[in-house]
């Protein structure tokens, strides 16, 4: 029976679990030689694959403006200095002496290929890398700005970097233990795949085109709930939960946002019987897996936050593109769902005749 759906037909960990604005702070240097400006850098210690977590071996960029705003140092790489214990750049620059209020702007990484960035100017075009299991190079891309004077900030100003993106992670359960599950890929669709960040303003001016990132892997079975893939970095973006595909006709596509998994299904005892896929096709081979699909929620991803998604693979999913039907409703792969009996009955006895013996 083909079922309309309004909210996400798996169990959606949406875990805003914190901000990640406040994960990295960067000082000037309290005991500048001769009034020169220059950085330290504080790590908290926090490891997370693809994310700037400290600059202890990362340098950044950072442009001085003073009232106007009008240059007052341009943009300007500021490495690591060993011997200064500090952060310093190659051309030194130094505080004005008028007591001039200056505004610093400072992002990292200094470049990278998802990002372009015009020396000078506030605005980040972004578009994360949606090549197979390009998850693995996004790139997180921090900011930070504050204001200083030499009479009130010798002893340092403060710089706090917040990422600009939102962090996307994946994870796959199976709840139901009537049920052997395995997964080989995962594909996150339907999204946005670029944006235009500004300095201090946020995002803004979102890529028309939709991008698809996908994560494959050698097959993995699921029970207890666990991260398929990597983190993903994206563009901070709203959408809406769609229900439908785009239309009734044969083969016609899911509408919104999703997260599709190539997935297996057995009985979870002998013999195994596939309910959903196909035994390998040779020894060593990962083959026929059958592709499901999980529409995503409602939601805007924000700056700076981390969004997890729990699928249970014990729903099912749905069909990626409709079946032969003049309905645009999805259609459940599970349609049957658990074989079960409703009517039990006992037959009568049949007459076999009767026998008179003398």
């Amino acid at each position: 029976m083909r079922k309309r759906i309004a909210f996400l037909s798996f169990a959606a960990a949406l875990a805003f679990c914190y901000s990640c604005s406040n994960d990295e702070t960067v000082a000037v240097n309290t005991t500048p030689q001769d009034n020169e400006i220059s950085f330290r850098a504080f790590n908290n210690g926090m490891t997370r694959a693809a994310d700037i977590t400290g600059f202890n071996s990362t340098p950044f960029m950072v442009r001085a403006d003073a009232t106007g705003p009008v240059a007052y140092f341009p943009e300007t790489q500021f490495s690591y200095n060993s011997e200064a214990n500090a952060w310093t750049s190659t051309n030194k620059y130094y505080w004005p002496s008028d007591d001039a209020v200056l505004t610093f702007h400072a992002y990292a990484p200094t470049s990278d290929a998802q990002f372009t960035h015009t020396v000078g100017e506030n605005t980040f075009v972004v578009t994360p890398n949606a090549t197979d299991n390009g998850a693995a190079t996004h790139v997180d891309l921090v900011y930070a700005t504050n204001t200083g004077k030499k009479s009130t900030n010798a002893a340092g100003v403060n710089l706090t970097f917040g990422h600009t993106e939102s962090k996307v992670i994946i994870k796959l359960k199976n709840s139901n233990p009537n049920l052997k599950i395995k997964a080989n890929k995962v594909v996150l669709g339907n999204v946005s795949g670029s944006g235009t960040y500004t300095m201090g303003a946020g995002w803004s001016s979102l890529g028309t085109a939709t991008a698809t990132y996908t994560q494959s892997y050698t097959g993995v079975e699921y029970s207890a709930e666990t991260q398929a893939g990597v983190d993903m970095i994206l563009i901070p973006q709203s959408m809406t939960v769609a229900a439908t595909y785009h239309d009734g006709a044969d083969n016609a596509v899911f509408d919104g946002p999703y997260i599709t998994v190539d997935l297996k299904i057995q009985n979870s005892t002998s013999p195994y019987s596939y309910i959903v896929g196909a035994a390998e096709s040779s020894a060593g081979a990962d083959d026929n897996y059958v592709t499901a699909l999980f529409p995503l929620p409602t939601i805007t991803w924000a700056s700076g936050t981390k969004y997890v998604y729990t699928v249970n693979l014990a729903g099912g999913g749905y069909l990626p593109q409709n079946k032969p039907s003049t309905s645009s409703d999805l259609d459940p792969i599970l349609e049957g769902g658990e074989i079960k009996f409703v009517t039990v009955t006992v037959g009568g006895w049949s007459e076999g005749g009767n026998s008179d013996l003398p």
